[in-house]
């Protein structure tokens, strides 16, 4: 995860003033990691830090900061245990950070050093620039932290390595598999398709619609190592999708369709020039065939074959 400044700055445009409620550190049995957030409102909620008494506790006491207009951040212990009636056995640890758009300007302008972005979340006069940077460093070597609290000052990265994913095609599928993957924070979805009617009225906000009169003209320019899933209307549509995205240095590419549909494509493909090894980089089928053949055991399969190249 990251400080997420234009996500952040995006939601205080649509609900106002919010509570972002990020997970600092874990011991134990938890229902979260270190790094998962949610953001609370007067009347609304986004994201998850595990659900459950904790949630609802936390939110409570983001909704009582709202009220007191507290701007300063709140650290939060939480036992899992008998106190709040859970099983878990574990701890977390909560900060609590009260966001509107003077908040969200105040972290951009504030300190960023070496991809992190760090700012002062206990009371006390803040440390001398060098003492940040010493704190900025120890962050740095531990290996694959998300955020951490460190002599008073939260740390974490200025910037997340998204996974750029190219989807060609706003029919059954197209949108089934949005509603899945839309919610992969690490994942950032350009989605594709001929004509603006053929998308669901409301889209996700994570999610860029492209409304292109020639899909297989946009797959040429398409940024270096982006994963591509193609499942348009048009079998031939989806020929010259697949010939184009041979041309770029994509880093998958999955497109819908049965074995024998594959066969046609991959002779098809050679045939217009491009070498059998990076042709058989495209995989077809897509999904879990034991899932079943229904859209979204379609997109289920798809999200989870995503989910293990992520994290393999």
């Amino acid at each position: 995860m990251t400080i997420g400044l234009e996500s952040l700055s995006r939601w205080v445009d649509r609900v106002g003033v919010f509570v972002r409620v990020v997970v600092i550190d874990t011991a134990g049995s938890t229902p979260r990691e270190a790094g998962a957030e949610m953001l609370v409102w007067q009347d609304g909620a986004a994201g998850t830090i595990g659900g459950g008494t904790l949630e609802h506790a936390a939110t409570q006491t983001a909704r009582k900061l709202l009220v007191q207009r507290r701007g300063k951040p709140l650290l939060s212990r939480q036992a899992l245990g008998p106190g709040l009636g859970q099983c878990c056995g574990g701890a977390m640890t909560l900060l609590f950070e009260t966001m509107d758009q003077a908040a969200v300007a105040r972290l951009g302008a504030g300190i960023a050093r070496d991809g992190c972005h760090a700012r002062p979340v206990a009371d006390g006069q803040p440390p001398r620039t060098q003492r940040v940077d010493r704190i900025v460093r120890q962050f740095q070597s531990l290996s694959g932290a998300e955020i951490q609290v460190i002599d008073g000052w939260a740390i974490e990265p200025a910037e997340r390595r998204h996974v750029e994913l190219w989807m060609f095609g706003a029919g059954h599928v197209g949108r089934a598999v949005v509603g899945i993957l839309a919610n992969l924070r690490q994942v950032r979805i350009s989605w594709v398709d001929f004509e603006a009617g053929r998308f669901p009225a409301r889209i996700p906000e994570t999610v860029d619609r492209v409304v292109a009169r020639h899909p297989q003209r946009i797959a040429r320019y398409a940024p270096g190592g982006a994963w591509h899933l193609v499942f348009t209307h048009s079998h031939d549509l989806d020929l010259e999708i697949c010939n184009a995205l041979l041309g770029t240095e994509f880093a998958e590419i999955g497109l819908i369709g049965s074995s024998t549909k594959w066969k046609r494509f991959r002779k098809r493909l050679v045939a217009l020039g491009h070498a059998p090894g990076k042709v058989d980089r495209i995989r077809c089928p897509i999904g879990r065939k034991s899932f079943g053949k229904e859209p979204w055991a379609i997109a289920t399969g798809v999200a989870a074959e995503l989910l293990e190249s992520l994290n393999s």
